[in-house]
C-alpha cells in the first residue's frame, strides 16, 4: 500500500491502516490499487480536502466500483455536498444514503 505515500499518507499512517482494515477493504487495497488511486483522485478533483479521514474512517466506500462512487456523487441531492464532506466527514453518509 505505499502508493498511498503519494497522496500524503506517512509510512506510519500506511502501517495504521493496514492494521485496521477490516478482510474486504484490505483485500480492496491491496489487490485493486487503481480502484482507490481513481476514487481519491475523483475526490481530489471534487475539491475534498479530508481524503485521509475519509480512507480511515470510510474506508468502505472503496469497496464499491469507481463508477458507483462517482454516481453516488452525481445523484446526491444536496448541492453542497462537497463543502459538508469538507466541514465534517460525516458527511459522506449523505452520498451513502442518498438523502437530502
Amino acid at each position: 500500500m505505499n502508493y498511498l505515500t503519494n497522496f500524503g499518507f506517512s509510512e506510519y499512517e500506511i502501517e495504521l491502516l493496514e492494521n485496521s482494515l477490516g478482510d474486504t477493504a484490505y483485500d480492496i487495497f491491496y489487490n485493486r490499487r487503481s480502484r482507490v488511486e481513481d476514487i481519491i483522485n475523483y475526490f481530489k478533483r471534487l475539491g475534498i480536502r479530508n481524503i485521509k479521514d475519509i480512507v480511515f474512517n470510510y474506508e468502505f466506500i472503496f469497496t464499491f466500483p469507481f463508477e458507483t462512487v462517482k454516481e453516488m456523487v452525481e445523484n446526491c441531492k444536496d448541492s453542497d455536498i462537497i463543502s459538508k464532506i469538507n466541514n465534517n466527514v460525516e458527511n459522506i453518509d449523505l452520498l451513502i444514503n442518498n438523502k437530502d
